[in-house]
């Protein structure tokens, strides 16, 4: 992780700390079942169709 990126979120923790919450780290495992969530809510709206979308090397994404 770069200087800048670490920095900037080393600042968001310490402020998350403040006011009481905390930021976790999400597994990839957490962040497909999660995914999966969103998608099932976004197809139960009228009008709305959402789908995934795979790219090699990064994370499952909504389309």
């Amino acid at each position: 992780m770069d200087r800048d990126h670490n920095s900037s979120m080393n600042i968001l923790n310490e402020g998350l700390k403040q006011i009481g919450t905390v930021r976790t780290e999400l597994t990839p495992v957490d962040i497909e079942s999660s995914t999966l969530m969103s998608l099932r809510y976004l197809n139960s709206i009228p009008y709305v169709k959402a789908s995934l979308v795979y790219e090699s090397g990064s994370f499952t994404a909504l389309a």
